[in-house]
């Protein structure tokens, strides 16, 4: 991303940057309040001794919040023995965290542990479903937890990368609900942090896509729901069902199609007062009529955003979720599962 553009990524809600650092571009992120992962060149890492200095002169700067080492060795047939010695290098290098990313969340257990943090880009639209992503955060998860993982989300249209991708269906940008939907799933699978690829690439600028419009929308509300974000994850068997009008409770990963999670915020704030949610995801671009029990006593239940409570029925809520809708129900009263 250019020095010049920084100002302007800050002023959208962004706090991180990703890119091949000089001194005067760690000021200038220092100066607008930008933390920046920086490139490095893996190869260089381990056989260049001006590369090894620049990693050491740079480590300590405040900008500085980690060293991102390997793109997609997975996709790139690096074996994670290569990966591994890169990481080794670098925490002798520098004590900033070393930071990996891979294509698919499967990929994880094998070089999940050749990096302080591992990231995984998953970019469905609209040749895959958007299921998709959601599993392959599911499957980054189940490879290292424990330890946190961070999500990458398609900001940008693949008609900019045609030689990358082979689909017969028209290439775009995701839509505002797509996008806000794969936000919420990378939330539903525990994400440490977002991610959203690229604000610029070849032939590809963010901000002259109407997709830059939607993006500054969707990092107001994660800014704003902060608490949210950063819940806790509480066991549920929640009692649920689909409806006359859906043809099938499956979506195209063999998932259920709306995603159910209990969040528990213990330090809320003015959007997201203290208490439990339930975050539903509707994992799918058809309307899914669904009926769901929640663990809330009142004969309405809030609903995070709005100020229109649902009403219930012994706790019992019917709804029909739009295609790829996304609602937080809460805070609720009730401290039953």
């Amino acid at each position: 991303m250019p020095e010049t553009n920084l100002a302007e990524v800050k002023a959208a809600g962004f706090n991180l940057v990703i890119e091949g650092p000089t001194r005067e571009y760690l000021d200038e992120a220092h100066s607008n309040g930008l933390k920046v992962l920086a490139r490095t060149s893996p190869f260089l890492v381990l056989t260049n001794h001006a590369e090894a200095r620049r990693i050491q002169r740079f480590d300590s700067h405040p900008a500085l919040w980690g060293w991102y080492t390997i793109d997609e060795p997975d996709l790139n047939r690096i074996p994670p023995a290569t990966v591994a010695k890169v990481h080794r290098k670098l925490n002798r290098l520098a004590r900033k965290p070393t930071v990996l990313v891979l294509m698919s969340g499967s990929s994880a257990i094998h070089y999940g542990d050749f990096a302080d943090a591992v990231a995984v880009d998953f970019y469905p639209v609209p040749w895959a479903p958007l299921s998709q992503f959601g599993k392959e955060m599911k499957l980054a998860r189940y490879a290292i937890e424990p330890r946190p993982y961070h999500a990458i989300l398609q900001a940008f249209d693949w008609s900019a990368f045609p030689e990358l991708i082979d689909t017969t269906k028209p290439l775009r940008v995701p839509s505002y609900d797509e996008l806000r939907c794969m936000v919420y799933m990378a939330l539903a699978q525990r994400a440490k942090g977002l991610f959203f690829y690229t604000y610029r690439a070849r032939d590809w600028e963010l901000t002259k896509s109407p997709l830059w419009t939607d993006l500054q929308y969707i990092v107001a509300e994660i800014n704003l729901r902060l608490p949210f974000f950063t819940a806790e994850s509480l066991w549920w068997s929640p009692q649920f069902d689909y409806l006359a009008g859906s043809d099938s409770m499956y979506n195209e990963v063999r998932e259920g199609k709306i995603t159910l999670v209990l969040l528990q915020v213990r330090e809320g704030n003015a959007a997201v007062p203290r208490g439990r949610y339930a975050l539903a995801i509707n994992t799918t671009s058809e309307s899914v009529p669904f009926e769901l029990q929640l663990p809330h006593t009142g004969d309405t239940v809030p609903v995070l955003g709005t100020s229109s409570p649902i009403p219930l029925t012994a706790g019992l809520i019917q709804k029909t979720f739009g295609p790829h809708e996304v609602i937080c129900f809460g805070p609720l009263d009730s401290t039953g599962l």
